[in-house]
């Protein structure tokens, strides 16, 4: 899964004027599924309403009017109504596109079931996240807390909603970075394997590209290109460790070379 971000603030890449076709037709070389997300939901951003992120995404889908559909698209918004409206618009100008909505809010609540009756041929990504509402996702690191046992928590939050989401096709994302301490994002990798194993009638979505809770020690300039290029190595090294090689597995990315084990590192002198 590759990463189109149409947002001026983003914690990975914020340059809202880039050429977005030209990026678009990038993606394509090397992903399977483009995720498109109109905002951030890093905490130190404040949340924009529904009326600019439709706006950014629109000019998006006005970039890529021309080009090919791509097989699968991701949205990644926490808004069902935002979703909704992209969801009409795909279906009018590339029907056979195949539609994710990528909700990191991790409410199943009846807005979202709602919108999953009156939108039954998309893939839904089930997000851990610890927001109680969903108009709440950009505060989510409000609810990070070491007093509870995060694999128990996020393995009951998988068992329930899935419950609540039978017949859906569901992709489960165990939300790295959201609402969890280092320390927990770490405890979920070590069970990587048996969540996977223990929910294996579903695709599993793993995005850590980027995320600073990877690195041991804080960096100054978080946007920098070298800190950017030691994230990528960093989840590199990740990847490899997991040594998770299946369709199964949706790896969310910036950039291909982050599947590169050593090559970032060896040009690197942090």
């Amino acid at each position: 899964m590759g990463v189109l971000n149409m947002t001026p603030n983003s914690f990975s890449k914020a340059d809202i004027n880039k050429d977005i076709a030209i990026e678009y037709n990038s993606l394509k070389t090397w992903s399977d599924i483009i995720d498109i997300g109109a905002e951030s939901t890093a905490p130190m951003n404040a949340p924009i309403d529904a009326i600019t992120e439709l706006n950014r995404l629109e000019s998006c889908f006005e970039a890529i009017y021309q080009a090919i559909a791509h097989p699968r698209i991701s949205i990644d918004t926490y808004r069902p109504e935002v979703f909704y409206e992209v969801y009409l618009w795909f279906k009018t100008y590339w029907p056979a596109s195949k539609l994710i909505w990528n909700d990191v809010s991790g409410c199943v609540d009846d807005d979202c079931l709602a919108l999953l009756k009156e939108c039954p041929d998309i893939e839904y990504v089930l997000c851990h996240n610890r927001v109680p509402k969903r108009d709440m996702t950009n505060t989510h690191m409000q609810y990070a807390s070491e007093n509870f046992d995060i694999t128990k928590e996020v393995f009951e939050f998988f068992n329930e909603n899935t419950q609540k989401l039978k017949g859906q096709e569901v992709i489960l994302d165990m939300c790295f970075g959201f609402a969890k301490t280092r320390e927990q994002n770490l405890r979920l990798f070590q069970n990587m394997r048996t969540f996977i194993n223990q929910f294996n009638q579903h695709q599993h979505l793993i995005g850590i590209s980027r995320k600073s809770f990877l690195r041991l020690d804080p960096i100054g300039d978080s946007k920098s290109v070298d800190n950017q290029k030691h994230l990528d190595a960093l989840q590199a090294m990740v990847f490899n460790e997991l040594n998770l090689n299946s369709p199964q597995i949706i790896y969310r990315v910036h950039e291909p070379s982050s599947f590169l084990l050593w090559d970032h590192f060896l040009e690197l002198d942090i």
